[in-house]
């Protein structure tokens, strides 16, 4: 969307999930990137959040297209940005599923991705 204050959300304390953007994930990487977010910033991508087949990957705002290529599009996919996903995620295990993510950042993932 156009009317989106892309420069509010690429601000370093802010903290923003994208609803369903998987098919949308190189642009908002893009997009966060030419607003003058960091390549490092953390990011966590969630699957079939609260499903049997639940999947969570750590990775960072550079590695977002990449991460989610490797996903099914046909999931239902949500995208975390912000620092606070970057607790317990290390650059051995970014993009990795479900590694290195202790229970409270799993928590704070569901939790973000449930007040939407």
């Amino acid at each position: 969307p156009r009317d989106v204050d892309w420069a509010g959300i690429a601000d370093p304390t802010a903290t923003t999930i994208f609803y369903m953007g998987g098919r949308n994930a190189r642009q908002i990487s893009d997009k966060l990137l030419s607003c003058g977010m960091t390549p490092d910033m953390p990011v966590i991508v969630a699957c079939d959040l609260g499903r049997a087949a639940q999947t969570l990957v750590g990775t960072n705002l550079a590695g977002l297209p990449e991460t989610i290529e490797k996903l099914s599009l046909q999931q239902a996919i949500l995208i975390g940005v912000g620092r606070v996903f970057g607790r317990g995620l290390s650059a051995t295990n970014a993009g990795k599923p479900g590694e290195g993510l202790p229970s409270n950042a799993r928590g704070a993932a569901a939790a973000a991705a449930a007040s939407g």
